[in-house]
């Protein structure tokens, strides 16, 4: 278990990540660096980094507070998935676990109730697990 243990508002300091936020107040901002979500030059960033190089099948899921209720999964795109996926059984299991709660997930398979809520897209480890050449 990797956990940042920064308050993602503690710095004014804006992220190189693209993308703004309202969750820290004062209206839309861009992403702080105390943010591990949007923030390359971090140790958080550098040890996941170092964990999924280092094991290329291991399995990530990126827990993410946010001000709505239930949960929201993705495997970091909005593109549809397969029933088969580690995020599609994620979302399963979740949805089973907690049926009071809405689980949701941005890619869309038979079965799972899709909503595009927040999918990790502008996530730098989701874009990095993507391969994508803005998250070094």
């Amino acid at each position: 278990m990797l956990v940042s243990g920064s308050h993602r508002c503690a710095s004014d300091t804006p992220s190189a990540c693209d993308g703004t936020t309202t969750v820290c107040g004062g209206g839309d901002q861009p992403y702080p660096i105390s943010d591990p979500a949007h923030e390359v030059a971090s140790s958080f960033h550098a040890l996941h980094r170092g964990l999924t190089e280092a094991e290329p099948d291991l399995r990530v899921a990126s827990l993410h507070g946010t001000s709505q209720d239930g949960a929201s999964v993705s495997d970091g795109t909005d593109l549809a998935g397969r029933a088969g996926t580690f995020a599609a059984r994620f979302t399963l299991a979740l949805a089973s676990a907690f049926p009071a709660e809405p689980v949701t997930t941005c890619n869309a398979f038979p079965g799972a109730t899709h909503e595009v809520r927040l999918c990790g897209t502008t996530n730098v480890q989701g874009r990095h697990l993507n391969g994508s050449p803005e998250a070094p």
